[in-house]
């Protein structure tokens, strides 16, 4: 019977207090100076963010384990951290990072609202159902972080998947720096 009491007391505790899954924790300098190596981005590159791509390091705080087309974005903020190439760079370029992107979008709903965040620019769009390529300007320093904040999170609908309960937000697929100001 105690047994009992205390399964129901921390279920009961979990359901009304916060969900740790889509809380975003600042990742910690160690494991960002660790993964540095495996977090370079060349300008011109395409990138994929998929489970198969080298480039999945990229993906920081507030996504989920990448999926076999790309990574969700399971918290409100959502961090891509990575680094161009150090000294290379002309320090009047403009830089430009592009997401390929959709959202999960609740039936009835027709879009959701992303924004995207640098150092020196935010840029927010209402992506449709069809998804779209976002861009957002960067600084031309060699660490980069770019936040996605998200106007709110949901479960897929019932005819997407009647198992899944994780919070949503938009799945990213892929990315790429460009030497050009966001369009």
């Amino acid at each position: 019977m105690l047994t009992l009491l205390g399964v129901t007391l921390l279920g009961t505790s979990f359901v009304i207090g916060s969900d740790p899954a889509v809380l975003t924790a600042d990742e910690p300098d160690s494991l960002r100076e660790e993964l540095r190596s495996l977090r370079s981005v060349t300008p011109g590159d395409f990138l994929f963010l998929n489970d198969d791509s080298s480039h999945r390091w990229v993906l920081g705080p507030g996504f989920a384990p990448p999926e076999e087309d790309g990574t969700w974005v399971r918290a409100k903020e959502a961090q891509l951290i990575f680094y161009l190439p150090g000294g290379e760079l002309p320090q009047r370029m403009p830089l430009s990072l592009e997401l390929s992107v959709s959202p999960l979008l609740r039936a009835g709903q027709a879009s959701r609202t992303l924004t995207l965040r640098s150092a020196i620019d935010e840029k927010t769009v209402e992506l449709s159902a069809d998804g779209a390529r976002v861009f957002v300007n960067l600084p031309t320093t060699s660490e980069q972080l770019v936040e996605l904040v998200c106007d709110s999170l949901d479960n897929p609908s019932d005819e997407q998947s009647s198992l899944d309960v994780r919070k949503l937000c938009v799945k990213v697929y892929a990315m790429a720096v460009w030497t050009e100001a966001a369009p």
